[in-house]
């Protein structure tokens, strides 16, 4: 085989492996909790980025936050009582258990205050909504993909 020809045949396969056209640029989006979609925009719908794409009615995780913060209120509220009088009429053992109570429901309430946040999702850039996988008032699961976006 000729040097030339042996240079045609690698510029020729090395054109072939070669894609010239850009894959589009898209995300998935995905629910990071359970619950019922109560807003989304449209298919094909223009998108800059932070803009509300999704909704998931946040009831049920205002209700938990709302016992949370009780429980938390009310375990501090001991857990001072207890500090104060811990040298006097308080035994140690009580003062520990009180205190891991205490820090328990504290980390229960930040953590379904972060839950709450996850009820809206918003556009990781400006693109088009080009597919939707469940609608409003459709229940989803955590982790279900809702939509994908196409960078525009």
């Amino acid at each position: 085989m000729k040097f030339s020809t042996l240079i045609l045949v690698f510029i020729t396969f090395a054109l072939s492996t070669i894609s010239l056209v850009a894959e589009p640029v898209t995300a998935a989006m995905q629910s990071s909790i359970e619950g019922q979609m109560i807003y989304e925009v449209p298919l094909g719908a223009h998108v800059k980025k932070g803009q509300l794409l999704e909704a998931i009615d946040p009831t049920e995780y205002q209700e938990q936050l709302l016992i949370d913060t009780a429980i938390y209120e009310d375990q501090k509220g001991l857990f001072d009582s207890d500090k104060k009088l811990l040298r006097k009429t308080v035994p140690y053992a009580i003062y520990s258990h009180d205190k891991y109570l205490y820090l328990e429901a504290l980390h229960q309430y930040i953590k379904d205050k972060e839950v709450l946040k996850h009820t809206k999702i918003y556009a990781p850039f400006d693109g088009i909504v080009s597919k939707i996988y469940v609608y409003p008032g459709s229940g989803i699961g955590d982790g279900s993909d809702i939509m994908r976006i196409t960078k525009s």
